[in-house]
């Protein structure tokens, strides 16, 4: 009888760390995918950086014919 009471809790103990090990690695599998659409997003605005400077963000200024963006 004794045999029958610990297979389950002992089936149970490992349905959890699977459970734990899967959640884990799809939480870290979420924060790779994020971090690789930083960067990604990084290199493609690189060249609007490089050719407008950081006051492409903040500045407020429009002008396409004079090639001002902000």
């Amino acid at each position: 009888m004794s045999d029958a009471v610990s297979r389950p809790a002992l089936s149970s103990s490992i349905g959890d760390k699977i459970f734990a090990v899967l959640a884990r690695s799809a939480g870290i599998l979420v924060l790779v995918l994020l971090g690789a659409i930083i960067v990604s997003l990084f290199r493609g605005g690189l060249p609007a950086f490089q050719a407008y400077g950081f006051g492409f963000i903040t500045n407020v200024d429009w002008d396409p014919v004079a090639e001002i963006y902000g």
